[in-house]
């Protein structure tokens, strides 16, 4: 499937990490999803009943941030690419979550990790 939805940049704030520390001050996270599904019935019929909800998949990678609270990136972007796959539509989902402050002393930078998955 060569179609794809694009979104960078998704932010939201969450009680994850593996110290208590990390876990009890709110800490911006950020999620950027490529979708693969066919896009060609919606460009036809310019219907939105056609298309997959972008909004949907924002919100679907927002609530696991802000409701969840993991110790690892890698289970954040696991559980957004299940519930994003729960859309039969969808053939595959690529994740990269991210913190943009890492609290590691000599470590200025962001760390995202990347999965992708298939139905």
């Amino acid at each position: 499937m060569s179609d794809r939805i694009l979104l960078p940049g998704i932010e939201a704030w969450g009680h994850h990490g593996l110290s208590l520390s990390e876990r009890q001050l709110p800490l911006k996270l950020q999620v950027d999803l490529e979708v693969e599904t066919d896009l060609r019935k919606a460009g036809e019929s310019d219907e939105m009943e056609a298309a997959v909800d972008y909004v949907r998949l924002a919100e679907i990678a927002r609530a696991v941030i802000e409701e969840g609270n993991q110790k690892l990136l890698e289970a954040i972007a696991e559980e957004i690419a299940r519930r994003i796959l729960e859309d039969g539509r969808i053939e595959k989902v690529r994740v990269r979550v991210g913190k943009t402050l890492v609290p590691v002393a000599g470590f200025n930078g962001p760390v995202f990790i990347e999965i992708t998955r298939e139905r």
